[in-house]
């Protein structure tokens, strides 16, 4: 486990450093590499570049066609701009921050897990809308 600063791209940072890992160890995960390709990241993309990309991934997975998976989180906020202010470095905070893990596990199409402070609820797993055929987890 490793830990990241909480500079507000903390979420995104952490799980761009098990995204490498994944581009490093499952190499041979074609479905991966290939969905990981679509979304403009590979093993050569510097680290700032790719909490950038997935920041904007999941701007972008809030206000596509799966806007109604995640308007339930903004029901008295437009979602668009709620959504758009998101795209600046360092927001953490705002009416869709708890839809954050749930957008990047769709987006990356692979279960995220968190590990909680909360006593009786250890550990998390956030799961994708769709899947990819694959071992790879973020946790």
């Amino acid at each position: 486990m490793r830990s990241v600063e909480g500079d507000g791209d903390c979420l995104f940072s952490a799980v761009s450093l098990s995204v490498m890992d994944i581009l490093n160890h499952f190499q041979n995960d074609e479905h991966m590499i290939n969905h990981l390709l679509s979304l403009s990241i590979s093993k050569q993309m510097h680290f700032p570049d790719m909490v950038h990309t997935l920041r904007n991934a999941v701007v972008d997975e809030w206000q596509g066609e799966f806007v109604d998976d995640y308007s339930h989180f903004v029901p008295h906020v437009d979602i668009y701009e709620e959504a758009e202010t998101f795209r600046r470095s360092g927001t953490f905070t705002g009416d869709l921050a708890d839809a954050m893990v749930l957008a990047l596990s769709s987006v990356l199409r692979i279960p995220i897990v968190i590990l909680s402070s909360i006593e009786h609820l250890p550990v998390i797993t956030v799961t994708p809308r769709s899947a990819i055929p694959s071992q790879a987890t973020v946790a």
